[in-house]
């Protein structure tokens, strides 16, 4: 899975959660503006695990990670090579 894809899929999550209009989340949105609280960011960490087929409970996601959804795909690709 590519970096774009996960992206795409991390966009869709997240504008689906926060029940968005599709295109309101971009891949240089600021994640800390769109205010995900921790229950939704567990719920969107959980959906993006299951999809992506990655254990980012067990690896960590560090702040600067999830500053945007392109920041937080290349978190989650390079990730999945471990």
């Amino acid at each position: 899975m590519t970096v774009d894809d996960i992206q795409q899929i991390l966009i869709n999550e997240i504008q689906t959660l926060l029940a968005l209009k599709p295109g309101s989340v971009t891949a240089e949105t600021a994640l800390p503006t769109l205010g995900i609280d921790s229950l939704k960011f567990v719920s969107l960490v959980l959906a993006i695990e299951k999809q992506c087929n990655v254990h980012l409970m067990k690896k960590g996601l560090k702040p600067a990670d999830m500053a945007t959804a392109l920041a937080m795909a290349t978190a989650i690709h390079a990730r999945q090579a471990e």
